[in-house]
Parts: structure tokens; sequence; C-alpha cells
């Protein structure tokens, strides 16, 4: 990770507007410590010192761990746990049929 700093307060007010626009389950305080990181290919977010979204396309992805602990009922697909290895290496994700 390079360049991680504090989201300044009218940036994360942004974001927390987005994020609750895309996840209306998701409740994340105004006091919460959020910081932005740059990794190789994507900039991701990082609350209270955890890794929990990536930026795509300027629109906050939760990673697969923040599923989990934000509960996330949308926007997301169930895989089988053979499949989480592949899929993070690139692979395309198709429906049946």
């Amino acid at each position: 990770m390079k360049n991680r700093h504090a989201m300044k307060t009218k940036e994360k007010k942004i974001f927390l507007s987005k994020l609750k626009e895309l996840y209306p389950e998701i409740n994340i305080g105004k006091k919460v410590k959020v910081e932005v990181a740059e990794m190789e290919k994507y900039r991701v977010i990082i609350i209270e010192d955890s890794l929990d979204f990536f930026l795509f396309d300027d629109l906050p992805v939760p990673v697969i761990p923040a599923v989990k602990k934000y509960g996330l009922k949308s926007r997301y697909v169930e895989v089988d746990e053979g499949a989480i290895k592949f899929i993070l290496k690139g692979a395309d994700v198709m429906l049946p049929g």
C-alpha cells in the first residue's frame, strides 16, 4: 500500500452518503476513522484499520470479509468455497443455463 491518508471531512461525507445509497443496510457512524490508500491497480477504503472496500470506477465495492462484517444482503454473489481462489485471480462468474 502506498499514499495512505485519512479522508477529509467533506470527502468522507460524500463517500458515506454514496455508500448508504448503494448499501442501505450499512450503518457507519460519522466519527469513524476512514482512510484511503492506493494499491497497484485500485484505491482501497480502510475503515477503523480494516480494509473493507475498493473503488471500481469510483464506486465502493465490498471485499469478501466486509460482506459478512456488515451483513450485506444485496449486490453480491454467493459461490462455493472452492471457487473463491479462482474468482480472486480474475475468473469470470457466469449464471447456469
